[in-house]
């Protein structure tokens, strides 16, 4: 719901939430998306070893992960964390960032990355959030089982 030109406050206005609780979604999303979408840093080699690489060498076990059309995960750039695409920007921080208040634009404008790149965070830390803590319905209760519950909606066995 985070759409360009409406302020974090905004937000939380529409949904007639707290903003605390729009600052914890947005932390525990950003979180989420870094643990959802970080890769692995390729482990240090001796000196003698990396003098013998040619110049730009990258290790295949460690392959750069394009998470969307800004964003991308390369365990050369920011030891693995999800960043806008041709930049050190590390996704988690902008969405963290958010909170102060500005808009989409501003925050883009500050990072100087595109604004598309900032909603794309949003979106994925989102469904990274919903992933990771979603809790999903019990199974429906049978008319039999309805009707041995107690007075309390506790099953009676």
């Amino acid at each position: 719901s985070f759409r360009r030109g409406k302020t974090f406050d905004e937000v939380a206005a529409g949904y007639r939430i707290p903003r605390e609780a729009v600052v914890e979604g947005l932390y525990l999303g950003a979180e989420a998306l870094l643990e959802k979408y970080r890769v692995p840093y390729p482990e240090p080699l001796p000196m003698e070893e990396l003098l013998k690489l040619p110049p730009g060498y990258r290790d295949e076990r460690y392959p750069r992960v394009e998470i969307g059309k800004y964003l991308v995960a390369d365990p050369y750039i920011c030891h693995g964390q999800p960043t806008v695409r041709g930049t050190r920007v590390m996704v988690h921080l902008v969405l963290r960032n958010f909170r102060r208040g500005e808009t989409i634009d501003q925050l883009a404008l500050d990072y100087q990355i595109p604004p598309e790149a900032v909603v794309e965070g949003l979106r994925l830390a989102g469904e990274a959030l919903l992933e990771k803590y979603a809790v999903s319905y019990p199974e429906p209760l049978s008319t039999d089982e309805l009707l041995k519950m107690d007075s309390a909606h506790q099953r009676v066995s």
